[in-house]
């Protein structure tokens, strides 16, 4: 049984080696060789090669390689759409919420000082 990978804390390495696994196995499972998927995907075999071994590549050859394998659905997984948030619903109830339309920047979040402490403060029980 393969181990299971935590990928909030993998080495981008160990991530890329998985990645190239999965590519390999489901190329595998559909019986295509790697000339095969290279030609089908617009991607030089050499860099298949290298894919499927873990030694990087870009994301348009992973994305090239996933539709080539019909599983680009798949990258909808990767990073979903971002929507309204339901803090943001709660905190704007009276504005019109726009169903496409989403933050278009981030704000810097408020840093709250810390009281100055001295030596003669005494602690409260």
């Amino acid at each position: 049984m393969a181990s299971k990978i935590d990928f909030t804390i993998a080495p981008p390495a160990i991530v890329l080696r998985e990645l190239g696994d999965r590519v390999a196995a489901s190329r595998l499972q559909q019986n295509i060789t790697q000339d095969e998927l290279a030609e089908k995907s617009g991607v030089a075999v050499r860099t298949l090669r290298r894919f499927e071994a873990g030694n990087g590549g870009s994301l348009e050859t992973l994305v090239r390689l996933l539709q080539a394998l019909g599983q680009a659905d798949s990258l909808e997984l990767i990073l979903p759409r971002a929507g309204i948030s339901p803090m943001q619903a709660i905190k704007s109830p009276g504005k019109r919420v726009i169903k496409d339309k989403s933050r278009q920047r981030a704000r810097k979040k408020a840093v709250k000082p810390i009281p100055a402490w001295s030596w003669d403060e005494q602690e409260t029980p």
